[in-house]
């Protein structure tokens, strides 16, 4: 019974992640929308544009990252492989898993690759 409470907390932790992560991704593309649809701009606030739309645009990449990392530890709940290392095989402390539940990997085997 306690597995399966623990279960349900990391399932409902790794849902909320996921949906700030696509809403922080929604309010970065309609802020980057806005900034490039301003008509009258000058040359310091196109630099600024720029800028704000680099930084968009690397957050997509490391935002769909970690939506990939949290879908596979879903993943490894519903097939009952959540809380196994990947690498080793060996358990992945709970502690661990509180602070990061899409962690596929032990400390041990996060630290040596």
């Amino acid at each position: 019974m306690r597995e399966t409470k623990s279960l349900e907390t990391a399932r409902r932790a790794l849902i909320d992640k996921r949906n700030r992560l696509i809403h922080r991704h929604a309010d970065n593309v309609a802020a980057e929308d806005e900034l490039l649809t301003e008509r009258e701009t000058d040359v310091p606030d196109t630099a600024a544009e720029r800028t704000a739309a680099t930084v968009v645009e690397s957050l997509d990449d490391a935002d769909h990252l970690e939506l990939l990392r949290i879908g596979n530890a879903l993943a490894r709940i519903d097939d009952g492989t959540y809380g196994t290392c990947t690498v080793c095989g060996g358990r992945i402390a709970p502690a661990r898993l509180t602070l990061v539940p899409e962690a596929d990997r032990c400390a041990k085997c996060t630290n040596s690759h």
